[in-house]
Parts: C-alpha cells; structure tokens; sequence
C-alpha cells in the first residue's frame, strides 16, 4: 500500500531500495481509489446501508423527545383509542382558503390513525362537496366531523382534547350527570 521513492544513487548499498545506511527515502501512500480489494470492502457496507433504507421507508416510526412530549398523544388517549370496538372516521372540512390549517391539523390525525387501529381520516372541500358537508352538519369552514358508525358529531376546534371528547362521547352515548 506504500510506494518509497529513494533519495539516494541507486548502488548495491545495505539499506532498503539499495539505499545505504544513513541516506534518506521518502514513502507516499498508493493511492488506489478503484482498487478491487477496496470495491470489495465498501461494496458490503453499501449494500447494508440501501437495506436499511429500504426498511426505514417502509416502516416509518417517529419519536418524540421533546421534554414534556408535546407532540405526542397522551396516554389516556391511546388507551382510549386501542380500546375502541368500532370504526372511527375524522373528515376535515377545509377549504383550499385554509390548506395552511388542514396541513398543520394532519400530523395530528395521522397520530390518531397509527395509534388506533380503528381510526380513518380524509379531508373534503366543504365548497366542492356541499351535500357531503350538509350530510354531516358541517356549517363552517374549517369544522372536522368524528363519526362513529351513523353518530357524528362537529367540532371546530381541531384539538387532540376536542377529539378525544368526540369520540368518547359517541363511544358511551346517553345522558351525563353533573354532580355538585
């Protein structure tokens, strides 16, 4: 892997490269960059690396390592949702005048459908699709319906609380007492 160039006459010394003692040599690395043995090395390594892209794009996971775990859901909610018994669907009604608050509600919703195994979501025009809005009750802009078979309920505010609530209402229906 190493090439030396002599510095001195080239005799029949006792030294190396026929250099006699005391007299100086230089020695430079071979630079070899497409050297079979150094394919045969690297080769392996990125065949490996494609494998675990590969793995990584089909099996995407995410964490949360913020401190107060802020952007992920919260434990009452994922039991919530793991015990759900029926299908649970979250329809966005958002207009292209508000595709800046449908974007930053859909990490959200994404949540809510890998935790629960039960949960849907889409998002509809309510302008392009009335009667898909009428059907539900939707009369506002940027409302999100949580259905649960042919109960649906409308929230406008696009929070994991508000959703929550929805779908724990619609999953225990009947009449709430407030005790003081």
């Amino acid at each position: 892997l190493y090439h030396a160039e002599p510095l001195c006459s080239t005799g029949t010394g006792p030294g190396f490269n026929n250099c006699s003692v005391g007299e100086t040599q230089i020695v430079t690395p071979c630079l070899q960059p497409f050297s079979v043995p150094g394919f045969l090395l690297i080769s392996p390594l990125l065949a490996i690396l494609a494998l675990l892209n590969v793995v990584a794009f089909e099996n995407p996971k995410s964490w949360d390592l913020t401190e107060d775990r802020q952007f992920s859901l919260a434990p009452e909610t994922i039991a919530m949702l793991k015990a759900l018994e029926s299908d649970v669907q979250l329809i966005g009604f958002y207009s292209v005048d508000r595709l800046a608050e449908r974007d930053a509600l859909r990490p959200l919703l994404q949540q809510y459908q890998e935790t629960g195994g039960r949960v849907s979501y889409e998002f509809v025009d309510p302008f392009s699709q009335p009667f898909r809005a009428k059907e539900f009750g939707v009369v506002q802009d940027a409302s999100l319906v949580v259905a649960l078979g042919q109960a649906s309920e409308v929230t406008t505010t696009a929070s994991e609380l508000a959703i929550t609530e929805s779908i724990v209402r619609l999953t225990h229906p009947g009449s709430r007492k407030v005790y003081f």
